[in-house]
């Protein structure tokens, strides 16, 4: 710092104000000064009285801050390097009203000590200061306790974190939202377009709307639309009144009701799902865009129900306990052998515990089957998930995945409980697939490798 003198010429001006404030005058700071390297300290010229009787600016200013100028004059010089932060000392301050500082700080919630042990911003450094474990406090107690942490950076912003997931392109997304719909419901939607489709072209070879003797056109609509996109409503309620009672099977014979009503579900889905049209509520009662459309459904319904089409029901017949005593009394079903295991667990997997479609016995696994002990004795319970009838998406939000358990019976030398933990350990592993193929031996052992659809769907 370059020495500074004051020139005689200055009269009273800011500069004597502001000397006088501190106890000095123009005089005694003429003197020749070694270059600042700190504050000076106290003497008793700046004890010397200030000549006004009003506090001026100096001794508000300090008063602010809450030091007196002893305390002040001590002070190293912030223009050269700071020295290390020394304890602060909390010095009351003189006046009985909160000054800024105290305002400021209650502001930020912290108090002045808190406030003085802060590292300078303004300093240079290599890494941020490590993340300090916060302090909670109980709302009854008003107990602290720390929340510990495994690293000393945000994992909201580590990009190492297996919190989130990678990101997603929208072609991922978007086969993943068509991947929701079950194979059997593409298939059935597959089928009512494909007849759509092909009722359209034959029909619009035909031209049979067209009066070609007149020139003169007799309904309001010539051309089966095949490009569904740019269908009108008026169009499709047309249509869809002529398609019900026109279409045939491949031998001529007219569809059932009920796979009438299938043909036009699967043509309303594939508006929606390939189309992206959600306009398209054939079946809606609301809608009465299509009532025209509905009378006519309803109206061939009827009338191919009192034809008897679609009357009489194909199902298997159900196996009654004798059919049950066969399958064990010729080892179809048998707790030595490896297929009768096989055919066992895959037998009492639909009687017990529910099991109906293939794509659920395909899916099982093993990790569904539990093994514990109740009041009732011991017991298996099985763990149903995604089935035909239960999707769990969003419209099947309180429905209910099957959760059943069976008990065993010690003195039933054919309990399901015990078929069941035979077979789990006679598997090579404990987990993935439930179905694994049954191998050739003395005593029951299975192979590593899945029972193959085609082979499943064959056991009954």
């Amino acid at each position: 710092m370059e020495d500074s003198t004051f020139p005689d010429t200055f009269g009273f001006s800011f500069v004597d104000n502001f000397l006088g404030d501190i106890g000095l005058s123009q005089e005694e700071d003429t003197q020749p000064k070694e270059p600042l390297q700190s504050f000076p300290a106290a003497s008793s010229t700046f004890l010397s009285p200030v000549s006004s009787t009003e506090p001026g600016f100096a001794d508000t200013f300090l008063d602010q801050i809450g030091i007196t100028l002893e305390e002040f004059q001590t002070q190293p010089d912030p223009f050269t390097d700071p020295p290390p932060l020394q304890p602060s000392v909390n010095v009351p301050m003189a006046s009985t009203d909160l000054g800024f500082a105290d305002t400021f700080l209650g502001q930020i919630g912290i108090t002045l000590e808190e406030f003085q042990t802060q590292p300078d911003p303004f300093t240079a450094t290599s890494d941020p200061p490590p993340l300090q474990k916060p302090t909670l406090k109980t709302e009854d107690t008003g107990a602290s306790s720390s929340s510990q942490f495994t690293t000393s950076t945000d994992p909201r912003n580590d990009s190492s974190s297996t919190r989130y997931a990678s990101p997603m392109s929208t072609a991922m997304i978007q086969e993943k939202v068509k991947g929701r719909v079950p194979k059997a419901t593409q298939r059935s939607t597959k089928y009512g377009t494909t007849v759509w489709n092909d009722w359209a072209l034959n029909r619009n070879q035909r031209l049979s709307n067209f009066n070609t003797v007149l020139g003169e056109v007799s309904e309001p609509f010539i051309i089966v639309p095949t490009e569904l996109k740019h269908a009108s409503h008026a169009e499709m309620d047309f249509w869809l009144t002529k398609f019900i009672f026109e279409i045939r099977k491949i031998d001529g014979e007219p569809y059932p009701p009920a796979t009438l009503y299938s043909l036009v579900s699967g043509l309303m889905r594939h508006f929606r799902e390939d189309l992206n049209r959600h306009d398209m509520n054939f079946l809606d009662r609301k809608d009465i865009r299509f009532a025209e459309f509905r009378k006519a459904l309803d109206a061939r319904m009827k009338e191919l129900t009192s034809a008897g089409v679609g009357v009489k029901k194909k199902q298997a017949d159900p196996l009654t306990p004798d059919d049950e005593d066969r399958l064990w009394q010729s080892n179809a079903i048998s707790l030595s052998t490896s297929q009768g295991l096989s055919y066992g667990v895959y037998f009492y997997n639909c009687k017990i515990f529910g099991l109906r479609a293939m794509d659920e016995h395909q899916r099982l696994m093993l990790d569904q089957y539990k093994v514990g002990t109740d009041t009732n004795g011991h017991y298996m319970q099985y763990t149903g998930r995604v089935s035909k009838n239960v999707q769990g998406g969003l419209q099947q939000r309180n429905v209910s995945v099957k959760d059943i358990k069976q008990h065993a019976d010690p003195t039933n030398p054919r309990c399901v409980v015990h078929l069941f933990e035979t077979y789990i350990r006679a598997l090579p592993e404990k987990s993935g697939r439930f179905y694994r193929r049954p191998l050739k031996s003395e005593v029951p052992k299975f192979s590593l490798q899945p029972v193959g659809v085609n082979k499943l769907g064959a056991y009954f």
